[in-house]
């Protein structure tokens, strides 16, 4: 799993967490369906903004689930926020609302706010709503995020079997404020 952000507008803070899922051929550890997480704090001398952001690979079961909710929820503590953005294939169908997926990871999330269900997976049927971008913390956020496809609904002539369409989604939201001495 990899994390790809704009150094301009993001400093990572501390070091970044990972694990795996799920166990796989008789494995005594996690070693399939891996994340990682990384803490950032907003550059450009605004108010202080941090957020932890995950790119996880969710099993088709509830496998790994408490540990993924407890390692994102100590980054948070540690860093001092409630913001959190996950981007995952989630293996779980379209009638699964993203509010679940979060509230599994963080049962005390407030407002949760997700891409747009998409029928992203998998070439060359097309027939899952897996991939989701979600968030939480993030006030005045819509619901539904803007979100469209980096190939424009087209598939391109080079997708393998299983591929995934992406997606791209933008959160946007009224940035914290500064309090005023007077």
């Amino acid at each position: 799993a990899v994390l790809y952000y704009d150094p301009q507008k993001w400093n990572p803070i501390g070091s970044s967490h990972g694990g795996c899922m799920e166990r796989v051929s008789g494995s005594s550890v996690n070693n399939y369906r891996a994340y990682t997480a990384q803490a950032f704090e907003r550059m450009g001398g605004g108010p202080m903004e941090r957020v932890v952001v995950a790119a996880v690979h969710y099993s088709h079961a509830e496998h790994g689930l408490p540990d993924l909710g407890a390692d994102l929820r100590a980054m948070m503590q540690q860093v001092g926020t409630s913001k959190l953005v996950v981007i995952a294939d989630t293996n779980r169908e379209c009638h699964t609302p993203s509010v679940q997926l979060i509230k599994q990871l963080d049962s005390q999330a407030g407002q949760v706010v997700s891409s747009d269900l998409r029928h992203s997976c998998c070439f060359p049927h097309w027939e899952h709503c897996y991939d989701r971008i979600m968030a939480t913390g993030f006030p005045d956020a819509p619901t539904i995020l803007p979100t469209k496809s980096p190939f424009g609904g087209q598939t391109p002539s080079w997708a393998a079997p299983n591929m995934h369409d992406p997606m791209v989604a933008r959160l946007s939201y009224s940035a914290p404020v500064l309090a005023r001495l007077i």
